[in-house]
């Protein structure tokens, strides 16, 4: 009974020590809601210094 005991001991300490499972690593980040889309506005600018929409 000891015998088997302490096998299963071994093999979960192992198990443990072993797997990827770090009690020092740090958690991820949390999300920080949802997110949205950003749109790039495009402005083609003249000779003269006017700034116009440019859409293709």
């Amino acid at each position: 009974m000891k015998r088997i005991f302490s096998i299963i001991l071994l093999s979960v300490f192992s198990g443990i020590l072993l797997s990827s499972f770090s009690i020092r690593e740090n958690p991820q980040d949390p999300p920080r809601g949802k997110k949205t889309e950003k749109h790039i506005k495009m402005v083609k600018i003249d000779d003269n210094g006017k700034k116009q929409n440019w859409i293709q």
